[in-house]
């Protein structure tokens, strides 16, 4: 379809945000395979960085938003991928947006036959496709690793050339818009660049530069706005005048130091995991059990200030400042206690409602009064905890 829009058309830079569906390794290793079968090529894939904002992407779909809102609101109805692409090509379309409609069988994906070792794909967001294999980035330039030809090929070599697909509806060309122009006034305007009068007649600004009676920009042709806005900017001037600035004192620096870093220490770096010791994990256990068993839980805040004054027998500090837990993690120790309880106590109910009853009327009654006086004990424990 882009062949077809723009016949000139080889090579596309494709941008993307950072779904899951699009930063994956089965994507770029089928566009590294196919770079050369189709009749434009993919010479990079750029993802938006994690967590950094909005981007061009975010503004592209924005104004697609607006467009869809705006049709809504003339009475359409927007229910399905037609519709939707109608309302995108309503009224000239958005600029420099083509809208289609692809089915996509789910049953010919791209799958891989192996996996990479030692490089996580979602930590690179910038792609560069090469005969020679495929250059990555952490960023644009920097962080720069290489993915060899022979490893791209053992993770694809089950890649088809061609996924199937069926085009539903090609996209219609939008409209161009120019830029709107300002339409010049008819007023003749006076030749001093400082005065506001205008004429209509010729002949009056001709009498008007032989008088010279000028109209300058002064308090007494203010409108209310005007006057409010000056006395706003006399008031914040007069304020940063009286304000008293004292700039510390700092010292002289050697005009042949010089400050570098490395390339890219700026590069998000990944936490590394940090395990527990068994003094810590007991002592925070006791303490949840604890809770579950009087009902009164420990608020984590508390346990992590605590746990910093706990002395043994011989008065001597129970754990080290490197064993100290702040609130989250001790939050996350007890969340994980919990869960890890529930499946025990779920293990020791019995499933009545499987149970074979092969038709015997007394096993049935029993069945009965156990789901109902199991039902009783839930609404019992419900009511307790409201």
């Amino acid at each position: 379809m882009l062949k077809e829009q723009k016949p000139n058309l080889s090579e596309v830079f494709i941008k993307s945000d950072n779904a899951g569906c699009y930063h994956s390794l089965p994507l770029m290793a089928y566009l590294w395979k196919n770079r050369s079968v189709t009749d434009i090529s993919v010479k990079e894939f750029n993802y938006s960085e994690v967590q950094s904002g909005k981007d061009i992407c975010d503004a592209r779909t924005g104004s697609c938003r607006l467009h869809i809102l705006n049709y809504i609101n003339e009475g359409h109805d927007v229910t399905d991928v037609f519709q939707m692409k109608n309302a995108l090509e309503s009224h000239g379309g958005v600029v420099n947006t083509y809208v289609s409609i692809i089915d996509v069988s789910m049953e010919k994906q791209p799958k891989l036959s192996g996996q990479l070792k030692g490089c996580s794909i979602t930590q690179f967001n910038n792609f560069i496709f090469e005969e020679d294999g495929l250059r990555i980035f952490k960023a644009y330039g920097f962080g720069e690793e290489r993915i060899s030809t022979e490893s791209l090929n053992a993770i694809s070599k089950h890649m088809s050339e061609i996924c199937g697909y069926q085009i539903k509806a090609f996209p219609t060309t939008p409209e161009t818009r120019g830029l709107l122009k300002k339409t010049s006034s008819h007023l003749l305007s006076c030749t001093d660049p400082d005065c506001d009068k205008q004429f209509k007649k010729q002949d009056r600004l001709l009498d008007h530069l032989v008088k010279g009676d000028h109209l300058y920009d002064s308090d007494k042709t203010d409108s209310t706005e005007d006057t409010t806005k000056r006395l706003w900017a006399e008031k914040c001037v007069s304020v940063r005048g009286n304000q008293h600035v004292t700039l510390p004192e700092t010292e002289l620096i050697d005009p042949s130091f010089s400050f570098t870093e490395p390339a890219g220490y700026a590069l998000k770096k990944r936490k590394k995991g940090t395990r527990f010791s068994f003094k810590v994990k007991d002592y925070i256990l006791n303490i949840f059990e604890a809770g579950e068993t009087t009902g009164k839980k420990a608020n984590p805040y508390s346990v992590s200030k605590n746990m910093r004054y706990e002395v043994d027998e011989n008065g001597h500090r129970l754990f080290k400042p490197s064993e100290w837990l702040s609130q989250q993690q001790v939050r996350g120790l007890f969340a994980n206690f919990a869960t890890k309880k529930q499946p025990a106590q779920g293990a020791k109910r019995l499933k009545l409602e499987e149970a074979e009853t092969d038709y015997d009327e007394d096993l049935q009654n029993t069945v009965s009064a156990l789901l109902a006086a199991e039902r009783m004990d839930v609404m019992a424990t419900i009511c307790d905890t409201f």
